[in-house]
């Protein structure tokens, strides 16, 4: 009986040592983040029309060398272009939450899959306007 159980104890033993590797090994991981910048662009253009956000950086922009003549009718033109146009889903109750929403927080998650403007403009067919979508390809 004692044969079976150093038997079994060392097949546990030589099983979890080839298994499992030695503690003392370092786990590596390795991450890597992506900022897409057409969001980051859309973003920016956003707050710096007032929109909610960051007014730090709506104040870095007014002080900034950016600060334009063309930069200042572009975001009085961007601030005037119906973005918000809403909707309700057909065949949904109107009293429950999301029954209705907004093209604009559409329009942000193209842009967040977009690679460039006009590959935003193509996803964003349909979502608003084609004047709005022209005009803010021009703003942006």
């Amino acid at each position: 009986m004692s044969g079976r159980f150093i038997s079994c104890l060392l097949f546990m033993v030589l099983t979890f040592s080839v298994l499992h590797p030695a503690v003392s090994q370092p786990a590596t991981i390795q991450a890597s983040v992506e900022v897409n910048r057409i969001l980051s662009l859309v973003r920016y253009v956003e707050v710096v029309a007032g929109g909610k956000g960051y007014r730090g950086v709506r104040q870095q922009f007014e002080q900034s060398a950016f600060n334009t003549p063309a930069a200042q009718a572009a975001i009085r033109r961007y601030q005037q272009l119906p973005r918000e146009v809403d909707f309700q889903w057909p065949d949904y109750p109107a009293d429950r939450l999301g029954s209705s929403g907004s093209s604009w927080n559409l329009f942000i998650k193209c842009a967040a899959d977009a690679k460039d403007l006009p590959d935003l403009q193509q996803r964003a067919v349909g979502l608003m306007p084609n004047q709005t979508l022209v005009e803010l390809g021009q703003v942006y």
